[in-house]
């Protein structure tokens, strides 16, 4: 994912739903415990392209912490949504 934008012609063309993730507070977190931030966000990383893979989803902005994926339906979006949920332990 890494911090560039991309286009990518995979992307859906049509109507697509987006999902904006964002580690909430890695900014106070990476000052503070940089080296753990930073293993943090390297299996944040890998998780969320796990994700989206099984969830048919497309990262197409990704700056620090926050990504922006793309799908093509609906069920796909929230399937990954849950997946980040169930994975986190938020409610």
């Amino acid at each position: 994912m890494g911090s560039k934008n991309r286009a990518d012609a995979t992307l859906p063309a049509e109507t697509v739903r987006l999902l904006f993730t964002d580690v909430g507070g890695s900014s106070r977190l990476g000052e503070t415990h940089a080296e753990i931030m930073q293993m943090a966000l390297a299996r944040q990383e890998a998780l969320l392209r796990d994700i989206l893979t099984e969830s048919n989803g497309h990262a197409f902005n990704a700056v620090g912490d926050a990504v922006d994926e793309a799908f093509a339906n609906r069920p796909e979006a929230v399937a990954a949504a849950a997946a980040l949920r169930a994975i986190t332990g938020l409610r």
